[in-house]
């Protein structure tokens, strides 16, 4: 087998030189593409995500107003029917008004309430203020047929019951004043208003419970103490 001649070998080479080079010239602008395309689809990517959380961001924003709202627009309506039996109760301890006045009923809910922005745990929470206060004013109800003997006892059974409602609605209606970043309700002077005569009066009902209870407790222990002499 005959050797190829050098001659051959450089003219060979100088006809394959162009073709090479364009072929590297493919292959490099292939990869060049290949890299941009690839580098172009992940930042494409990146900011699909970053809108996708933004705008995630503005629905959850969105949603927390709604929410913040409902809350504030529920402590509204707890507050108003704190007040309205705060009024039940100095009504029913002025000597110069007449008759006796129940607790007031609870007022319905505001139509436009969204409560489905609430959880069910703090949805149930505050609807079932509604309850205890139908259950509040039929065992008050009760309680002045069997017992109250006189106006004097009724208007003093409905002042407790209204208090106690009341009491029991301002407080829900503050808890949602925090939870709603609102400002606690501020009253035209310093005394803290109806809402303090409704947390004194109850004060009141629960110490004498007490005292009751602890005369209770040394009236049996005295008798237990004569049976055993």
């Amino acid at each position: 087998m005959s050797a190829t001649p050098p001659a051959s070998w450089a003219a060979l080479a100088t006809s394959l030189g162009p073709a090479v080079i364009g072929l590297l010239g493919v292959l490099v602008g292939g990869g060049i593409q290949a890299i941009s395309s690839f580098w172009m689809a992940r930042q494409q990517r990146k900011d699909r995500l970053k809108d996708e959380e933004a705008a995630r961001g503005r629905e959850t924003a969105k949603t927390e107003a709604g929410r913040s709202y409902v809350r504030a627009l529920l402590a509204r309506h707890l507050e108003a029917y704190a007040r309205s039996c705060a009024k039940v109760m100095w009504a029913n301890d002025d000597p110069e008004e007449e008759g006796a006045m129940m607790p007031p009923e609870f007022p319905a809910w505001p139509p436009d309430t969204a409560w489905e922005l609430l959880a069910p745990d703090e949805m149930m929470l505050i609807r079932d203020i509604e309850v205890r206060v139908d259950i509040q004013r039929q065992q008050v109800e009760g309680v002045f047929r069997v017992a109250a003997a006189a106006e004097r006892e009724a208007r003093s059974y409905f002042m407790d019951g209204a208090a106690r409602i009341g009491l029991d609605a301002w407080k829900a209606a503050q808890g949602l004043r925090v939870k709603a970043g609102v400002a606690p309700f501020k009253f035209p002077r310093d005394d803290g208003g109806f809402a303090q005569s409704l947390a004194e009066h109850v004060d009141r009902l629960d110490e004498q419970a007490l005292q009751s209870e602890e005369r209770r407790a040394a009236k049996l222990a005295a008798q237990k103490a004569a049976r055993d002499d």
